[in-house]
């Protein structure tokens, strides 16, 4: 399955390899206490791997990025599946969320759907 999406800026066209999310920690003096007490802020960054026609394989922030063909299919042509979709979805219970992409779960599903997180099964 090849997705191909579009960065937002440059209007480059790539093929998405994959996603996730990169963590970071930011130090830096603080005003009063200089190095001995640096200001730490860290968090996460959904990236996504994409890969150019020449083969070089590139880190894009998601929000960057939009899909425009999945398996040589306009994103237009799947408009009229999204409705039956999202009906569909709204008749199942939903107990828990993706910790990842907030993607609704049911107590069944052992992996995201949406992400592809494998969940931890218990003993």
């Amino acid at each position: 399955m090849a997705i191909i999406v579009q960065h937002r800026e440059t209007k480059q066209a790539y093929i998405m390899l994959g996603t996730s999310y990169a963590a970071y920690v930011d130090s830096r003096s603080s005003f009063l206490g200089g190095a001995l007490f640096p200001h730490r802020e860290s968090g996460e960054l959904p990236l996504a791997a994409v890969c150019s026609e020449s083969g070089k394989i590139e880190w894009f922030l998601t929000e960057d990025l939009v899909v425009i063909e999945v398996d040589g299919q306009k994103l237009s042509e799947f408009g009229s599946l999204l409705p039956a979709y999202k009906q569909d979805r709204s008749s199942r219970q939903f107990d828990e969320y993706c910790p990842a992409c907030q993607e609704a779960l049911t107590p069944a599903h052992m992996e995201c759907p949406s992400c592809g997180l494998v969940f931890p099964q218990e003993p």
